[in-house]
């Protein structure tokens, strides 16, 4: 289908097709994952909902998916008290970019096959982007279930566009045989937390790119492998064999991060502590994290704070503010850094302090020095 591979190449994207048709194993594998307690609790759709594309149209005799190559490139400014984006999230919100590239795309195929019996999804929908990247052959799964594509590597968001029409070059690749992966094991070895439990199955509440989303108590039995990390994880991913030589030369095809949006990809701490929600909102409009609001990214600021053994006024701040999740937080990166002058602080806000889990949190960090 030419007109599928111009587009491709004029917007930047990778495409592939298949016939709707789902594995049996697919489902099962989802009700499975669900049994283990791996179902990430953002997904709110059955093993059926997110395997069967004739719910979300009916009729459906194609699903195309698309591959969207994201920015890599590096310019991290050499000061300390700075924390990390993962490079899914940085720039314009991929949410809204591929969607763009399939409505564009839809428009196209209406004009073609004079239909309008058309349906996109993305990754906040219910079909599994990744099942159907690998059944139309755009891409084969890691063992850290990424995609890896053959252009980009895994560094790539997904989405589908499904039609009631039957396209010709079909490919229909089996989803779950082996055969992209290398086998080096490299993801499995890196993972900060150990979540790649075993090939091909990750657990997300070790996964510190699910962590930094959830809302919460971050667990404090990860916190020291957070790093200086304030949204997402890219460690099982830079270290693939696929994406190292991309990762160390950039995608040439994309620009690099200009210096005024450096603090949107390698944020100052103390400038993410002092946002109001307006400020946030208004910072981190159109981004990918913008959803998840200020108080998760300061958590994760204040994590970051402790990991870098680095404090400023905006740390004991954050310790006395209204938020007792912050609080918490904050008592923690106090504690990390040590000191006599910021124990004495802690046992000061013994008495002060009022909410049980911020209470409780306090006296663990004053055992290991009292």
């Amino acid at each position: 289908m030419q007109f599928l591979h111009d587009f491709a190449q004029r917007e930047g994207v990778v495409l592939g097709w298949c016939k709707p048709e789902v594995d049996s194993d697919a489902a099962a594998f989802l009700a499975e994952r669900q049994e283990l307690g791996l179902a990430a609790p953002f997904v709110r759709w059955s093993p059926t909902e997110r395997t069967q594309p004739g719910l979300l149209l009916d009729g459906v005799r194609t699903v195309i998916s698309l591959a969207y190559p994201y920015e890599i490139s590096h310019n991290n400014p050499d000061t300390e008290a700075r924390g990390t984006i993962a490079r899914f999230s940085r720039g314009r919100d991929y949410h809204l970019v591929v969607r763009q590239k399939l409505e564009r795309l839809a428009e196209i195929c209406q004009a073609r096959f004079n239909t309008a019996n058309i349906a996109c999804n993305i990754d906040t929908g219910p079909l599994i982007d990744r099942y159907w990247a690998a059944k139309t052959g755009l891409g084969g799964y890691g063992k850290n279930t990424a995609i890896i594509t053959e252009e980009y590597g895994s560094w790539v968001t997904l989405g589908e566009l499904l039609l009631d029409v039957g396209l010709s070059e079909v490919q229909q690749h089996d989803p779950f045989m082996a055969g992209t992966c290398q086998g080096c094991n490299r993801c499995i070895s890196a993972c900060p937390t150990g979540a790649i439990e075993a090939p091909y199955r990750v657990n997300p509440y070790k996964c510190l790119s699910f962590l930094t989303q959830q809302k919460g108590i971050f667990p404090r039995h990860y916190r020291d492998k957070l790093g200086n990390r304030v949204y997402g994880c890219d460690r099982c991913q830079e270290v693939c064999p696929y994406n190292v030589e991309l990762l160390r030369e950039g995608i040439k095809k994309k620009p690099r991060i200009s210096d005024d949006d450096v603090e949107k990809v390698y944020p100052r701490l103390d400038f993410l502590l002092g946002l109001t929600n307006k400020k946030f909102k208004y910072f981190f409009a159109g981004t990918a994290l913008g959803w998840r609001g200020k108080a998760v990214i300061q958590r994760n600021a204040l994590i970051a704070f402790g990991n870098l053994g680095y404090l400023t006024e905006a740390v004991f701040q954050a310790a006395e503010c209204e938020n007792p999740n912050l609080r918490t937080h904050a008592y923690w990166a106090i504690s990390k850094a040590g000191g006599s002058k910021n124990i004495d602080y802690l046992i000061k806000r013994l008495k002060l302090e009022t909410d049980p889990e911020a209470l409780g949190e306090l006296h663990y960090c004053l055992s290991r020095y009292v």
